[in-house]
């Protein structure tokens, strides 16, 4: 029962301090592995990477 809730309660942190940041990482891979990735005409680096972007509000 004790791991239970210590497992249950670092899911929630981590679903918590998810939310709470107003960030999200997108990890691009690809097969096979190395390919350049290239975003809005700008090397981002080779895969597999992984991007950070931060979301914004449309309200």
């Amino acid at each position: 029962m004790k791991i239970f809730l210590i497992t249950f309660l670092t899911i929630l942190s981590f679903f918590t301090i998810g939310c709470s940041s107003g960030h999200y990482g997108i990890t691009y891979n690809t097969n096979p592995i190395g390919a350049n990735l290239v975003c809005g005409g700008q090397s981002k680096g080779y895969t597999p990477v992984t991007l950070y972007y931060t979301f914004e509000n449309d309200n």
